[in-house]
């Protein structure tokens, strides 16, 4: 039969095994294709980012319009070192030191943070008292917030006892300013007294603001005092005397206390600037205050309380001393009495100017061992050392007094008293001195800090800081943005870019069909079973799928010289990857050109094709012709395409497989192939049955269709390894349904085809 083809489309006989392939790249095109698979996975992804993007910001703004506004309140203390007290004995100055030593900054840091000092700030303003008004959950306080018509109270009293702290009470506006006192809607148990009762949501007491009402839970008194009250009627306050420790803590964790501008270790400025943050500045300037107050009470109580407890000490030695002191001048003057006036000797001087000066030393070493038992232990190094010390002095005053002792009676003698009534005016001197400079001190230096800066709030709050939240949320939904589209294109792992078969598998792909919004309304109307033709390349010509499969007909024609018959089998590795809807519209575009073209649905299993050409059903086709139930001319069906008919499939049979291995499929080939130029065959998939690998060992060309997305690579590999395996050859890959990603060669040159049209009467 001589072609009706024109010579443009004829055959032509290439050298070689007439497979058509494109060069492979190296390292570099690798390196581009995984950079550009990766930009396509975000590309392919952006409406998951753009939504991710979207709602963390709108996270972000609902949490800066949710959150408290924190003000911060800062001041300043100084630290005074103490004054030197140079002209004071060295018994005074050892005292001294123990209430007036210099602490360093971390000391004084703890105890601003101690639960002495702010336990009484917590008392003192009632810091352990919560009354505010129950509103609607999670967004009922930003709501509320900033209008002046807000449900507000101010409790003055609520004496609850300390079993009863934590326990929530509620207070209820009622009509006319006034208000209900209820009991908690849940109490646990607290023992209490004999008969005690614990009534739950009752009213314990009903009064107005400014009365003292008094009520009795569990056989307990409780006392309450509101103020201010500003509600409209059945609104609810809660009431809760918290836990002290519970509020100290909270105080705590709300302060910040450091030295300031110390810049060098060892080095200390004695200044500490303190922070303290709240919701409301003016409530936060007066708890600062009164921290810094409370910190500077207790400073002076501490000192006031050693000095005084000191000198009470000294007062109660001074008797005994006195004692002593007129003890032995009474004796010293009755002895000059009884043996007249002694003069001392030089040596026996020497000697009593030595043991009087041991003796000071003694005496004053045994006062300090006395101040450090209040603080260490006997056996402790410290007090160790100073019984070492003492043991010495005594050891040498023994040795002064072996040298008195050889002296005569009377001198030795009159040594001893004079040496014990100089010792003795010595220490009552020194005790009336310092009682006299504790007494100065007590007044004078009970308190070495001071205020340098009252606390004073700003007018901005420092939380939430608007700016780089919204600018975390934005950075943090970009990042959940990339990682939901990275997740995406990793769990679907289905080929997007064609030119990974081409290097992965040596697979040349011909031709990549970009999706098309047009075919999406003709599959519509296949599904419903509409009555019509819905071929795109009837419909719409110009569309760029079509254009692509005019593509691929000029690509076969370089590509078909050395084919042993002019039949084109179309598969796929699974069902819905477009077989049907390639082998419909592509013969479409062949007998566009002139060509004689018979289109045959060979899927005898779930074929359709016959709905893409309008056929009411299937019956009368393949599976007829092959059984020998009818001949092949009898079952085609001619279409409004001049030059192209159309085989259905027939009945459905029960062994399609058996059915083309019989020699009826091979001469139904064999028969068309001598009178179409073209014949194109609509095969099974490949990989769940071997249907099409029994079509294509009796066609010359066989098509591979992958679906971008939807197939593995793995995948591929299998259908190329099973056809191969056959020992039929495979021309190549078409690359179906690929979106246009905005990146790349391609997309340009969808671009450019979407502008430039192909009219009806180009066929080339």
């Amino acid at each position: 039969m001589t072609s009706s083809l024109p010579p443009s489309l004829r055959p032509v006989q290439l050298s070689g095994t007439g497979t058509f392939s494109r060069p492979k790249g190296g390292f570099d095109e690798l390196r581009e294709i995984d950079l550009r698979e990766w930009l396509m996975g975000l590309w392919s992804g952006r409406y998951l980012l753009l939504i991710s993007l979207l709602v963390f910001t709108g996270l972000g703004v609902f949490y800066i319009w949710w959150s408290t506004p924190i003000y911060q309140a800062e001041a300043l203390l100084q630290i005074v070192p103490p004054k030197s007290t140079r002209d004071s004995d060295a018994a005074y100055t050892r005292m001294e030191n123990l209430f007036s030593a210099p602490s360093d900054a971390s000391t004084e840091i703890e105890i601003l943070g101690s639960n002495l000092v702010l336990g009484r700030t917590v008392e003192a303003l009632g810091l352990d008292l919560v009354a505010k008004p129950v509103l609607f959950p999670v967004i009922g306080d930003a709501l509320e917030r900033g209008k002046a018509d807000a449900p507000r109270i101010q409790v003055d009293t609520f004496v609850v006892p300390e079993a009863m702290r934590g326990l929530a009470f509620q207070i209820v506006a009622l009509p006319g300013g006034a208000f209900a006192w209820k009991s908690p809607e849940e109490v646990p148990a607290l023992g209490g007294k004999p008969g005690a009762t614990f009534p739950k949501d009752s009213v314990l007491a009903s009064g107005r603001p400014g009365e003292l009402l008094a009520a009795t839970f569990g056989g307990e008194t409780l006392k309450l005092e509101v103020s201010q009250l500003s509600a409209k009627p059945g609104q609810v306050f809660k009431l809760v005397r918290r836990p002290l420790l519970d509020a100290i803590t909270d105080v705590r964790n709300d302060l910040e206390a450091a030295e300031k501008g110390a810049t060098q270790p060892g080095k200390s400025t004695n200044l500490l600037a303190l922070t303290f943050r709240y919701p409301n500045p003016i409530v936060a300037e007066q708890i600062l205050n009164d921290i810094m107050n409370q910190y500077i009470r207790q400073n002076m109580e501490r000192k006031s309380g050693e000095i005084a407890r000191t000198l009470d000490l000294l007062q109660k030695q001074i008797p005994e001393v006195h004692a002593r002191l007129a003890l032995a001048e009474n004796q010293l003057n009755r002895f000059r009495a009884q043996t007249g006036s002694v003069d001392i000797p030089r040596e026996a001087d020497l000697a009593l100017q030595q043991s009087t000066s041991l003796a000071a030393q003694i005496s004053a070493l045994r006062q300090k061992k006395q101040d450090l038992l209040r603080i260490y232990q006997e056996n402790s190094d410290v007090v160790s050392t100073l019984n070492a010390q003492i043991a010495k002095l005594e050891s040498e005053s023994a040795g002064v007094n072996q040298k008195v002792r050889s002296l005569p009676l009377n001198q030795q003698e009159l040594v001893r008293l004079s040496r014990d009534v100089q010792v003795n005016t010595d220490l009552y001197t020194a005790l009336l001195n310092n009682i006299q400079q504790l007494q100065i001190t007590r007044v004078a230096e009970t308190n070495n800090t001071r205020v340098v800066d009252a606390a004073l709030a700003g007018l901005k709050p420092i939380k939430p800081k608007k700016e780089m939240l919204l600018a975390v949320f934005i950075i943090l939904g970009l990042f959940v943005g990339v990682g939901l589209a990275m997740l995406r294109r990793a769990l679907q792992q289905g080929v997007e870019d064609h030119r990974i078969i081409e290097t992965k598998l040596g697979l040349p792909v011909f031709v990549t069909i970009p999706h098309s919004k047009a075919q999406e309304e003709h599959y519509r109307a296949i599904r419903e079973s509409r009555s019509g033709r819905h071929l795109l390349a009837l419909h719409n010509p110009d569309d760029l799928a079509i254009e692509s499969l005019r593509s691929l007909r000029t690509m076969l024609n370089f590509t078909m010289g050395d084919t042993p018959n002019r039949a084109i089998m179309i598969t796929g590795p699974s069902p819905k990857v477009g077989k049907s809807f390639l082998s419909g519209n592509f013969a479409v575009v062949l007998a566009q050109t002139g060509a004689q073209v018979l289109v045959v649905d060979a899927d005898m299993r779930k074929g359709n094709l016959h709905k893409y050409f309008g056929l009411g059903n299937r019956l009368g086709g393949l599976s007829e012709v092959i059984a020998g139930l009818s001949t092949w001319k009898s079952v085609i069906h001619k279409t409004e395409v001049p030059g192209l008919h159309m085989m259905s499939t027939g009945e459905i049979p029960r062994n399609p497989t058996e059915l083309l291995m019989s020699p009826g499929f091979a001469n139904f080939v064999s028969d068309v192939t001598k009178e179409y130029d073209f014949v194109v065959i609509d095969a099974p998939p490949i990989l769940p049955v071997t249907d099409a690998t029994i079509i294509g060992s009796k066609v010359g060309t066989v098509l591979l269709v992958a679906k971008s997305r939807k197939h593995t690579l793995d995948e591929l590999r299998a259908c190329q390894s099973r056809i191969q395996s056959a020992g039929i050859p495979l021309k190549g890959c078409v690359f179906n349904d690929m979106l246009p990603t905005g990146l790349g060669y391609y997309d340009r040159h969808y671009l450019y085809a979407y502008h430039y049209k192909y009219g009806r009467a180009d066929n080339t």
